[in-house]
């Protein structure tokens, strides 16, 4: 199907039957500049005759290089979907339409959380939506009424403002003052770390389509990717490593630990 490229100086129409890309049953070939830059000349030839004038300089050469830069960016277009049906290449919107046939979403991020110690006046009500802020300059909320209790304390869970990898550490200023407030910490663990939670950023087009493809593949058994998606899919794992024998012979991998 011939596509129609608008000439910028003469406002006439041409007709481009082959823009670029070839399609083969192994994929497809996209075209070299000089080969566009000669697709484009004969273009303007068809157009005003072999005696037109192609030098850059002339209005004619112009007009080559404005239809190359259509051709160049028809061809990049047209590469960026081909390249996008394959689960392996996809990006974006893309990819998370791809994965939506194995009811695959991208996971979003999430807020970070923390659980900070509040002091002050016995009592003291601190409404909803009041902020505190760490050293880096985070806001955290608390989504709920709070009230010190009768000894001026209480420990409450704040969440950040933004979404993503928010640091918890270091939240110790009352950003929003209130009659009775007078201070805020983190809570510690016993080894002296913020309790809390660190929020996710949302998921990456690399991380989306591994996991894709670790859901694709639990449903074989007994093969490698199999094996591997399987533990993948067990609930607190985030990481493994796997060996695989390929002799017919056994073989012993070196530095393991010995109770492994």
């Amino acid at each position: 199907m011939s596509t129609p490229y608008k000439n910028l100086i003469n406002n006439n129409s041409f007709y481009v039957s082959n823009q670029g890309l070839s399609t083969y049953d192994y994929g497809i070939v996209i075209k070299t500049q000089e080969e566009l830059i000669l697709q484009a000349q004969q273009i303007v030839i068809n157009t005003f005759g072999a005696n037109a004038n192609l030098d850059p300089s002339t209005p004619n050469g112009f007009l080559v290089q404005q239809i190359t830069n259509a051709l160049i960016e028809k061809q990049n277009e047209m590469l960026t979907c081909y390249n996008n049906l394959n689960p392996d290449l996809a990006s974006g919107q893309f990819l998370d339409s791809i994965c939506a046939f194995n009811q695959i979403y991208r996971k979003l991020p999430t807020q970070s959380s923390a659980t900070l110690v509040l002091t002050g006046l016995p009592n003291t009500l601190i409404p909803s939506f009041s902020q505190v802020i760490n050293e880096n300059g985070d806001i955290y909320y608390t989504p709920v009424d709070l009230v010190l209790d009768k000894t001026g304390n209480l420990t409450a869970v704040f969440y950040s403002d933004a979404y993503g990898q928010i640091p918890i550490q270091g939240i110790n200023r009352i950003y929003d003052t209130i009659d009775g407030w007078d201070t805020v910490d983190n809570a510690l663990n016993p080894d002296d770390t913020p309790i809390g939670s660190i929020g996710i950023s949302i998921e990456t087009d690399y991380t989306l389509r591994n996991r894709r493809q670790n859901s694709v593949n639990l449903s074989a058994s007994g093969s490698y990717s199999a094996i591997q998606s399987g533990i993948y899919s067990v609930s607190g794992v985030t990481d493994l490593v796997m060996a695989q024998n390929i002799e017919a012979t056994e073989q012993t991998i070196p530095n393991m630990p010995t109770d492994f």
